[in-house]
Order: C-alpha cells, then structure tokens, then sequence
C-alpha cells in the first residue's frame, strides 16, 4: 500500500551520530520496538539491568533521545511495542497504516 516507504531510514545528527528507524514514509516514522531490547515498561523497572549491563532507564533515555532528534527534524512517529504486535496484529497494522495516512491522533 505504501511503496515508497523506506526501511531502515538513517538520519544524522551534527556531532555525525547515526540513528537508524524501522520503516519511514514521507515525514512519517514506525519504529518497531521489541520488549526485551527496548525494556517495555510493562515488564521492567527502571533499575531492571538488561543486554551489556544497560538498565531499562538507560535503555529508555537512549530511545528518547533518537526519538526526540528525529522529531526535531520534523518527523511524526508512531512507536510499535512487540507485546501489542503479539496482542493484536490486524489492529496493529492499522494503526500502522492510518499513522502513514495522517490519521493517527496519539502520534509523537
């Protein structure tokens, strides 16, 4: 349905860090975020320590800040938890392809 969209869109910042998102169209952004990779609130506290010593806060913090970069940079983006994804596919992929449409409300 949206055959220009990119996957794996890379954005910069000025100090030459690289942010890479999952899939992006137009100035729209999904970000497929697993559980255990991105410490889902649902499931972990802040102090919870994860992959290579990381805490779920600093886990957190890291995606904030990727998250706020490309908002700055004019992006909307619509964050995809895997424990929603497993809950409820068909209504997932149509948050997807309402938030690519313009018509999600509860987007950053």
């Amino acid at each position: 349905q949206f055959p220009e969209a990119t996957t794996q869109l890379q954005l910069v910042n000025n100090s030459g860090k690289y942010y890479y998102f999952d899939v992006a169209y137009n100035n729209h952004i999904i970000e497929f975020n697993g559980d255990y990779w991105h410490a889902n609130p649902l499931f972990y506290n802040e102090t919870d320590i994860l992959y290579r010593g990381n805490t779920a806060k600093d886990i957190w913090n890291k995606d904030k800040e990727k998250l706020d970069f490309a908002i700055s940079m004019g992006y909307k983006i619509l964050v995809v938890w895997e424990h929603d994804y497993k809950k409820n596919k068909s209504e997932l992929l149509q948050n997807c392809i309402n938030h690519f449409k313009g018509l999600l409300i509860n987007e950053s």
